[in-house]
Formats: structure tokens, sequence, C-alpha cells
């Protein structure tokens, strides 16, 4: 697998929308086709100076937006889901043969994709079909060889473990990701990248284990 990180503007993104329009920032979590034909994205939003009333307006007129749903709401951030129909972005993305690893705004109002590929082919038709819905792209970085994010420091083993521990990953769960970023003192953000990498790695090697035997 192969890794790219590309620089974008989608005029029919709520993102792009946000941060053409204000000064917040934006950090994807996770993104869920629902069986209502929503796409439902799961964001960290840093307020910095702005106001809540204010962004959360601008996000509601943004285009394709159907929903807009906080679940919480402290210390200058928000963590939303917005509902999204007819999003040619997402489209153009869910139809790639690539993998979203990351999407966040930028410093310079635009979106960072980090995405991974087997083919440079399936990255060359991303980017044409996001050229093709109106939108800019700029390639920053292709690496031969994807970062799979399996590295994980002590005390992010430990995030993991206390996790695990206190039933996150439990149905229904005992504890959210903001009561683990209240318990380690970091964002909603942090954890939720540090167990996704936790999860990578123990199923990457259950299944080489598997293949070993």
């Amino acid at each position: 697998m192969m890794e790219a990180v590309l620089s974008l503007s989608l005029p029919c993104s709520w993102v792009d929308h946000l941060a053409r329009t204000t000064d917040v920032r934006v950090q994807l979590l996770d993104t869920v086709k629902g069986d209502d034909g929503l796409t439902r994205d799961l964001a960290e939003i840093n307020l910095r100076d702005a106001k809540a009333p204010a962004i959360i307006d601008a996000i509601k007129k943004a285009p394709h937006v159907k929903t807009v749903e906080i679940t919480e709401h402290d210390k200058g951030r928000l963590l939303a889901i917005i509902g999204t129909e007819g999003c040619e972005g997402c489209v153009a993305l869910a139809s790639a043969d690539v993998f979203l690893l990351s999407a966040h705004t930028t410093e310079d109002r635009k979106i960072e994709w980090k995405v991974a590929f087997s083919k440079r082919k399936d990255l060359d038709a991303l980017i044409s079909k996001v050229q093709a819905i109106k939108g800019e792209v700029t390639i920053i970085r292709v690496s031969n060889q994807l970062d799979d994010g399996l590295h994980l420091t002590d005390r992010q083993l430990k995030i993991v473990e206390v996790a695990f521990k206190r039933g996150y990953y439990d149905y229904p769960k005992r504890v959210s990701i903001r009561e683990l970023a209240r318990i380690f003192s970091v964002s909603t953000a942090t954890v939720s990248e540090i167990l996704r990498r936790g999860q990578r790695k123990i199923i990457k090697e259950h299944l080489e284990g598997r293949h070993r035997i």
C-alpha cells in the first residue's frame, strides 16, 4: 500500500464551506453511510474565538447539509454529527479505490486528506473525479510505504488498555471517548486516533498470526 497527502478545495463540502467562511478548525473523526441515504460525519470543531451558535448556523447553511446534531460543547470545541446528502466530493471519495485515513482543515483554509491506495492509477482517478466536480486538488506528498500507525508509545498503549478495561469496546459502550479524554487530559480527537491505531495494530497482528498458522 502507498500513502498520499492531498490539499483540496471542495465547494460541495460543508467542511470546505466552514474553512472558507470561518476561522475554526475541523477534524473528521469518522464517516458512515446511513440507511436513510444520508452520509454522517463525526467531527471535532475547534472554535478558537468563534461563538458556537454562529458556527452551528454556518454548518446548517452549508451545501448539502440536512441534519446537525451537537453531542458535546465545552472549552471552545464542538463535537458534532453532520448529515449530508448529494455531496459530490463524498461520492467521489466513496467511489474511488482509496481509503481515507484522516481529514482536517488547515491554516490556509483548505481540506487535507491522507489517503491509502495500492496503485497510482487509483490516486489519479480520485484526483480526476475531484477536478471533474470543479474541485481543486494539490498533491503534497506521496509515499511508497504506508504509515500503518502501528507504533504506539507507552502512554498510548495505556489509553488503549484503560479503554478496554472500562468497556469502550463493549456493546453498549460503558465509557465514552469524551470520558477517556478527560481521564488523560487530551482531546477526543487524540483519543480517537490512538484507539484507531490500537485496533489496527491488534487486527494486523491477529491476521498475521492466523496466516503463520
